[in-house]
């Protein structure tokens, strides 16, 4: 059995409509015009049928450009075709009981049933499919809370493992450490050391990953100035300058929007020395803001890869700390982009930010 095409039913309820409109001037224009046939209840069948057979154009053009899928127009056109069949026949019984039956009867009975019975159906339909699309996307979005839901479990779990069973024997290794440095002096002592700060590091931004990768807390108007002096003042920077170009007040977690200005703001001062002038701004066409430094800038061939994790942070440490930054601004519905500064150095758009009304 031949299935019809689901784009066929927007064009089959608007043409319908037109057809019944062109029938009802017809029956009009005979019984004004000619001594024909008619029954009293045709003013009446004329005044009602008007805007039905008017919804009917206008429901299959909305029909095609509303935001119901093509696959649900089949749920619909049965719809509307049932609501059609069912009026005409319940309609068609009545009048040939109340009235004697004449072929002019039969044709303004069928165009009225059917303009008042199809726009019923069609509405009808209209309202189940969108009801069927609500069902299934309050599903969706329960499962995804479920799948956020252990997602963080799994995530409290790690950073667990990582703070305690991680942290607690590097601690006592450098502890150790201490104590042999105190009985000898051997120039691998430095080498060890050295690997225990990095592994220190690793842990901390392993951690502050984790973090970054749960949902933000409540969001609260937050003033980016106020922010990013806030960061600024508590990373280690006091040869390099903060300008402060542009502000605005955003809706966002003010403990994470610090958290992304401290990784941006140490990433600038790594990359670009320890006299680099960073630059806050808020974009030409205020849908976000930008942070950007003077230093060497991104190769262009990984601008692409800036917030993947192992990224370096700085010459030759590896890190995570720009993905971070990506993460953070994921949980907040905005997206970031990497591209050279004005002076040649790293410039991190952040867009999709709404500001507060």
């Amino acid at each position: 059995m031949k299935t019809i095409p689901t784009g066929w039913w927007p064009s089959a309820v608007s043409v319908t409509g037109v057809c019944l409109g062109l029938t009802l001037l017809v029956e009009v224009w005979v019984v004004t015009t000619t001594s024909g046939p008619s029954y009293s209840a045709f003013p009446v069948g004329v005044v009602t049928s008007v805007p039905f057979v008017v919804g009917l154009i206008y429901g299959g053009y909305w029909l095609a450009e509303s935001e119901l899928p093509p696959d649900r127009y089949d749920q619909v056109g049965r719809w509307w075709i049932a609501g059609v069949v069912v009026t005409v026949l319940l309609i068609s019984v009545i009048n040939t009981r109340v009235q004697p039956v004449s072929a002019f009867l039969v044709v303004g009975t069928v165009r009225w049933s059917a303009a008042i019975g199809g726009s019923v159906g069609l509405a009808i339909g209209v309202l189940q499919a969108r009801a069927v699309l609500r069902g299934r996307e309050a599903e969706r979005i329960r499962q995804r809370r479920r799948q956020i839901e252990r997602e963080r479990d799994q995530l409290d779990e790690f950073a667990s493992i990582v703070s305690h069973d991680l942290k607690n024997p590097l601690h006592t290794a450098k502890g150790h450490l201490e104590l042999l440095r105190e009985e000898c002096d051997s120039p691998h002592i430095a080498t060890i050391a050295t690997a225990h700060d990095r592994m220190d590091t690793i842990v901390e931004d392993t951690l502050a990953l984790a973090r970054a990768g749960q949902e933000i807390g409540d969001t609260e108007p937050v003033e980016l100035a106020s922010v990013a002096d806030t960061s600024w003042e508590t990373i280690e920077a006091s040869d390099s300058t903060l300008h402060v170009e542009g502000t605005r007040t955003i809706d966002a977690d003010r403990s994470s929007l610090q958290q992304l200005f401290d990784t941006l703001f140490r990433n600038a001062v790594e990359h670009a020395g320890p006299d680099a002038t960073v630059r806050v701004g808020v974009l030409e066409d205020d849908a976000g803001f930008y942070v950007e430094d003077d230093g060497p800038g991104l190769p262009e061939p990984e601008l692409g890869d800036v917030f993947e994790s192992g990224y370096p942070t700085a010459a030759e440490k590896p890190g995570v700390g720009l993905r971070i930054v990506g993460t953070i601004v994921d949980a907040h519905g905005w997206e970031i982009t990497a591209t050279d500064s004005a002076d040649g150095g790293a410039r991190f758009e952040v867009t999709g930010v709404e500001p507060t009304v």
